[in-house]
């Protein structure tokens, strides 16, 4: 009990220390932009930022775009701790697995911590991460003795682009919702959303009409397509996870936003 009571007394203190998370996040030497080598969960990782970003935070950022830095996570402590423990995140209607015993264990822990960038503090030495098992290094190949390389068939020439396609379809809001929305939008953009991406809808056809500057003429230049076309981390549909849209899927939104937003 007075663990727990502890813990939440920390908790409460951390968000509080949180308004200016970006001047925090200085203070406390992390630099999200820095490349490192991807943290791991494994006994002797420690509990730090870059484990949390990786192995348990990792899945959040799908649709809680602000939760790619530390920035964007630390005001959210204690919403984010109380939704995991009650199970609403992530979100199981959406496909998504639970956090397992010891994935909340660690991430309640680095928040007892303070936070911090770095820490002494290994996964190991929590009780729900006692079976966690240890990697086993991939063993090396023998190497194989070379042969004669045997020569290349010519390469028939590449066929040309196959008609049909999205391009082919209605230039319709249909169209754009069958193709596009609802397999790669509406997962997270949706009235129910927990994170901001609740702000932009896209079903049903009123929601477009709600929000003009995403759509305005001419197309190639319109915000949305914009964000589309990134080729950073805030790009839609946000990566690493999710690929960007297709060429064809691009041009179809482009001719549709010239053509005035056919329904």
């Amino acid at each position: 009990m007075l663990r727990t009571s502890r813990f939440y007394i920390l908790i409460a203190l951390f968000a509080l220390g949180a308004c200016n998370s970006s001047h925090l996040a200085k203070q406390a030497g992390i630099d999200d932009n820095t490349k490192a080598e991807k943290a791991v969960l494994a006994p002797k990782s420690e509990i730090n930022w870059p484990l949390m970003r990786d192995a348990i935070l990792n899945e959040c950022k799908d649709c809680h775009i602000k939760m790619k830095t530390y920035a964007g996570v630390a005001p959210q402590l204690v919403k984010i701790v109380s939704k995991v423990e009650t199970g609403a995140m992530p979100p199981a209607e959406e496909g998504y697995a639970p956090l397992s015993a010891c994935q909340v264990a660690v991430l309640k822990t680095w928040v007892a911590l303070g936070a911090p960038p770095k820490s002494a503090v290994t996964v190991d030495s929590l009780p729900e991460c006692a079976g966690l098992a240890v990697a086993s290094p991939s063993p090396t190949p023998a190497p194989t003795p070379s042969a004669a390389p045997t020569p290349l068939p010519t390469p028939a020439p590449l066929p040309g682009p196959t008609p049909g396609g999205i391009a082919a379809m209605p230039l319709t809001y249909a169209t754009l919702k069958s193709e596009i929305l609802d397999s790669k939008c509406v997962r997270c953009h949706q009235a129910s959303s927990s994170s901001d991406a609740k702000d932009t809808l896209f079903v049903p056809y009123d929601e477009i009409t709600k929000r003009p500057d995403l759509w305005r003429k001419p197309g190639k230049d319109c915000k949305l397509v914009r964000t589309l076309t990134r080729t950073d981390g805030k790009r839609m549909p946000p990566p690493p996870r999710n690929s960007p849209l297709a060429q064809d899927e691009i041009d179809f939104i482009i001719r549709w936003v010239d053509a005035g937003l056919p329904q």
